[in-house]
């Protein structure tokens, strides 16, 4: 079997392909610039400019038993149109491509103050009705375009479960199929598996420089704590350079020295050394996201908060992952000076070990390839 990865330049491609090679040949196609050079496989094609593609001889995806999309990007819908109607094409989900179809709102007060513009401040605007019937009109193309994509693909494979059901109340999906990147010692712990800890009374905040982190709302939370000479650690390599900028300094002017902005990229194993050090680490996501960071702190005995309206609260508590909430501010300041348990650190851990395990990826890995298998005979 011989399967085409189709990816812009992120370094999961490189994950997926490790994992499937035990089972099936595997091709990449570049999508885009190479501006960070994340994605380290060679590919077998490299697209820099998206609007070429119609131009490209695309008769070679016939030769492909299946194609992996790395996530929904716009730039790969050609592709997906030019593809045999015979081929399966698997989406393997991200968040950020398919969140619009969930339609839940991802910032909390404080941050959609921030940066929203607001209907009044609209009308104040010259033209504005025109402004806003010209986007209400672009989003319902851009749907259009999306649904399409969705309707030509086989199987998907969204991070959670859970979500499936929550994206699928406005639109028809193509097949749940159950596949994560990634297992513990290879991809998602780069440091020895038995790595001692020296845990700090430190507070990780978020895991990179998006506002659906809530940064702002997440401040006046912990304005109520009392942090004495703790560190606030907010990491703020990844994402959008002047949203950084603006929770480096508000962060500096709320907390002074006890916070701590990492604005730049960080190598892995860096990265996980300094938040495995942390004690508590809150994630003020109202959608699934920093899935790989959370993993790496359950496994070295952090102990997480997350609000309970995302997804991955109930994900982590149906495995019987011990996580703390929230939503409920009486109880954090008690909290933040309580860390997990020893027994809940040790609980975590092996849950953790055990549904990341290289193992338990395999099986997963070897029921996405029999899927195709399968689709084949059938047609």
């Amino acid at each position: 079997m011989n399967i085409l990865h189709i990816s812009e330049d992120e370094r999961f491609a490189d994950i997926a392909m490790r994992m499937l090679q035990k089972f099936c040949d595997n091709d990449l196609w570049l999508i885009g610039e190479r501006h960070q050079k994340l994605l380290k496989t060679e590919p077998d094609k490299h697209i820099p400019d998206p609007s070429t593609i119609h131009a490209i001889d695309i008769s070679e995806l016939a030769k492909y038993d299946a194609i992996i999309l790395h996530s929904l990007s716009k730039q790969f819908y050609p592709l997906i149109d030019a593809a045999p109607n015979y081929t399966p094409i698997i989406w393997l989900g991200w968040g950020y491509d398919y969140y619009d179809l969930i339609g839940r709102n991802l910032y909390l007060p404080l941050t959609h103050r921030q940066f929203e513009v607001s209907p009044a401040c609209l009308k104040t605007i010259p033209f504005a009705p025109n402004v806003i019937s010209f986007l209400k009109r672009y989003k319902a193309r851009k749907n259009r375009r999306k649904n399409l994509a969705v309707k030509r693909i086989n199987f998907f494979a969204p991070v959670l479960k859970n979500e499936y059901a929550l994206s699928s109340t406005n639109i028809a999906l193509p097949e749940f199929i159950e596949w994560k990147y990634g297992d513990l010692q290879n991809d998602i712990f780069p440091l020895p598996i038995d790595h001692k800890v020296n845990k700090t009374q430190d507070i990780l905040l978020g895991n990179s420089a998006n506002k659906s982190n809530n940064h702002l709302d997440a401040f006046a939370l912990l304005e109520t704590v009392d942090l004495k000479n703790r560190k606030i650690i907010t990491p703020l390599g990844y994402g959008n350079k002047n949203y950084a900028r603006l929770i480096e300094k508000k962060g500096g002017e709320v907390f002074g020295n006890n916070f701590h902005g990492i604005i730049d990229l960080m190598p892995l194993q860096d990265y996980s050394t300094m938040i495995a050090q942390c004690d508590y680490a809150i994630m003020n996501h109202l959608r699934q996201q920093a899935l790989g960071t959370i993993i790496i702190l359950l496994y070295c005995g952090t102990k997480v908060f997350l609000r309970e309206e995302n997804p991955l609260y109930d994900f982590l508590k149906s495995m019987e992952i011990e996580v703390a909430t929230l939503n409920d501010c009486d109880d954090l300041k008690e909290n933040l000076m309580t860390p997990l348990s020893a027994e809940n650190q040790y609980k975590n851990r092996d849950i953790v070990r055990q549904y990341w395990s290289s193992d338990a990826c395999d099986q997963r890995t070897r029921a996405l390839v029999e899927k195709i298998a399968k689709h084949h005979e059938d047609r």
